[in-house]
């Protein structure tokens, strides 16, 4: 809160984070809350060599592939 309360803080980058989450991680965290009403929340992974297909197509993807597998750690403090 402080961070959008002070001035000083202002035009400023904050990192919000508590930890890196995989894609499925993410999907079984929805279809908790979701799946309960009517909802289909995927929870499976993509295979990779059908990502790595679908990449040549879909730019946002081809920029996702590059950090496949890779856990990203960020320190908040």
């Amino acid at each position: 809160m402080l961070a959008i309360q002070r001035p000083e803080a202002a035009n400023k980058r904050f990192i919000l984070v508590e930890r890196s989450l995989w894609m499925t991680e993410i999907g079984e965290i929805l279809a908790k809350d979701f799946n309960q009403h009517g909802y289909s929340v995927v929870t499976r992974e993509c295979p990779k060599w059908i990502a790595s297909i679908a990449s040549v197509f879909l730019s946002e993807l081809a920029q996702a592939m590059k950090g496949w597998g890779i856990k990203t750690e960020l320190v908040n403090t």
